[in-house]
């Protein structure tokens, strides 16, 4: 798509094989992986390994933008703060890679293609509000992603319920493994097409219920209801 609009795209991989499938299909350039940071560019765009926006990176960058879909990709939330001072706009990871978490949320509650889609269509404008709440607050727009979810289990904590929060890192099915680890009794997800309709989902850890969808402004009282109502 980019090289159909007229970009130029220069790519970096460690596998020579990967990059010969790329060049004997598409006209791009290509660069060691060590030199890839130092390419002038609009947008640097990590799509492979996570922790590569570090120390010894993001001086390098000549970007104007940070915007891929690699995982963890700031090596330290500092990173973040890094790349704000030096004018360098970044795409939170799990807000703009989060089109695979919202297909594999799909298959919890019956897989409907076309709805998947229609909710990755919304990352767009999800993205847009935080590169406005960074602006409006003067913050890195890292920090801008993280409040919301930070704001919703602070909000439970204030009304008892033991909260392990966790943002981004690997991929759904890995964190829904390490949260049934845990031996928490429900999983709290806020997605962009939850945080879009101001509700969270949650997956129940414990027993046979299907996963559902809450207000967030109710979400305290109503996991209240939903974990303890035979108790009552």
């Amino acid at each position: 798509m980019l090289l159909a609009r007229g970009a130029t795209v220069t790519i970096a991989d460690p596998d020579a094989e990967a990059v010969s499938r790329v060049t004997a299909k598409h006209a791009v350039k290509v660069v060691a992986p060590e030199e890839i940071y130092d390419v002038a560019c609009d947008v640097f765009s990590p799509c492979a390994l996570g922790g590569i926006l570090n120390d010894g990176t993001i001086g390098r960058l000549r970007c104007k933008v940070v915007a891929g879909s690699a995982n963890n990709q700031l090596a330290e939330e500092r990173h973040g703060a890094g790349l704000d001072k030096r004018g360098v706009l970044y795409a939170p990871d799990y807000i703009i890679n989060s089109g695979g978490l919202i297909n594999v949320a799909e298959e919890l509650s019956g897989y409907d293609s076309e709805r998947a889609m229609r909710k990755a269509a919304g990352i767009k404008d999800v993205l847009l509000k935080i590169l406005d709440s960074a602006r409006a607050n003067g913050i890195p727009t890292y920090e801008a992603a993280d409040r919301f979810a930070f704001t919703v289990a602070e909000r439970l904590r204030d009304h008892g319920f033991s909260v392990a929060h966790h943002c981004g890192g690997g991929s759904f099915k890995a964190q829904m493994r390490r949260a049934d680890a845990s031996g928490a009794l429900v999983a709290v997800i806020v997605g962009d097409d939850e945080a879009a309709a101001r509700e969270a989902s949650v997956k129940p850890l414990r027993v046979e219920r299907a996963q559902i969808r809450l207000a967030l402004d109710a979400l305290p009282d109503s996991l209240s209801q939903l974990l303890y109502a035979d108790e009552t």
